[in-house]
């Protein structure tokens, strides 16, 4: 029989013997990768044009400067050869941003907090002025400030955080739980992100339960962006602040000490700001339904379906099997069909 306990134990040392092992190269590895945000398709139907949102980051969070010529197109799972019509940055119109700001004001935390506050203050203020903020603080309990405000009202609000009293059993999942409710109420095609600065440590440290927030987050369209800082250099619950940024779709940062969270939210800040924008030319005009994604080299970013009936692009959340899979799923069914019929026959004939 399975000993919950036991297995926790285990993957928890497993975790932090790979970030032993791995060290900095686990976080700072020079890798990127490709996420699309949304498509604008409102111009698909006249002009037969896509105007694809996008940003390709390092792993470490920092945004690549690609030429736009060497984007491609992916339609339905096909990389097509045409090059963009037209490339810029911007977030474009009809997108605001709703963004949930935690901060753990824990003991450990005591020492940096001015540091942070002060990182924070300057992240909100960076932030588009229909942006709509809400600070959250935790420590072993959650506290949340005014829901929804703007930029410069939450900058205000971050200076009453104070570091807590008491911070032995961490209310991280509790803290991204209400940032999630509070998200769940922003209107219709606005960006929700979750924004955490944390050490990842929680008063339950099951990794399923990380898993399971993580996953939970992407079908309720809400992003999570870690910031992660250990003021005692503990990196095994910085796995858990991985986990949720990786199945939410958001983007994971380590600052290795208290003075880069400012710069790492300063990359943030770009992320959001500043996406890639780049026009292709749609086959067909949008008169069906089609998976787009956007790719460049080895790379190729997650998929959004265009509908006929929408102006955005919708999150593939299973949808249909390519093309070749069915064929593929057919024969197979074929061919177990055929062999449970020749030996259905061969028996028959043996009791002949």
């Amino acid at each position: 029989m399975r000993n919950p306990t036991r297995d926790r134990c285990w993957r928890s040392a497993i975790a932090l013997l790979a970030l032993i092992v791995l060290g900095d190269d686990a976080a700072y590895a020079s890798k990127a990768r490709l996420r699309l945000d949304r498509i604008d398709a409102r111009r698909c139907a006249q002009k037969g044009e896509l105007d694809l949102y996008f940003v390709e980051l390092e792993l470490e969070g920092v945004l690549v400067d690609r030429p736009p010529f060497e984007y491609q197109l992916v339609v339905d799972g096909k990389a097509r050869r045409e090059r963009p019509l037209h490339a810029g940055r911007g977030r474009g119109e009809g997108r605001p941003l709703h963004l949930a700001l935690v901060i753990e004001n824990s003991p450990a935390y005591a020492a940096d907090l001015s540091v942070i506050r002060d990182a924070a203050k300057a992240f909100v203020r960076g932030l588009p002025r229909d942006a709509r903020v809400t600070v959250i603080s935790y420590g072993d309990e959650v506290q949340r400030l005014h829901r929804q405000q703007s930029p410069r009202e939450a900058a205000a609000e971050i200076d009453q955080i104070a570091a807590s009293a008491a911070g032995i059993d961490l209310a991280l999942v509790d803290a991204l739980q209400q940032a999630m409710q509070t998200l769940a109420g922003a209107p219709a095609g606005a960006e929700r992100l979750i924004v955490a600065i944390s050490d990842g440590l929680n008063r339950e440290p099951d990794w399923d339960l990380f898993r399971a927030m993580g996953s939970r987050a992407r079908r309720l369209a809400v992003r999570i962006a870690p910031v992660a800082y250990s003021p005692i250099d503990e990196r095994g619950p910085l796995l858990s602040l991985g986990e949720l940024a990786k199945r939410s779709l958001g983007t994971f940062r380590w600052a290795r000490s208290a003075d880069k969270i400012e710069t790492e939210l300063e990359h943030l800040a770009q992320e959001l700001t500043e996406p890639r924008v780049l026009s292709f030319r749609a086959p067909g005009r949008c008169r069906r339904s089609m998976r787009i994604a956007v790719a460049a080299g080895p790379l190729r970013s997650n998929e959004l379906t265009v509908d006929p009936r929408r102006a955005e692009g919708a999150p593939v959340t299973g949808g249909s099997s390519p093309t070749w899979l069915v064929v593929v799923g057919v024969l197979v069914a074929a061919l177990v069909l055929a062999a449970a019929t020749w030996l259905l026959l061969g028996g028959l004939r043996r009791r002949r």
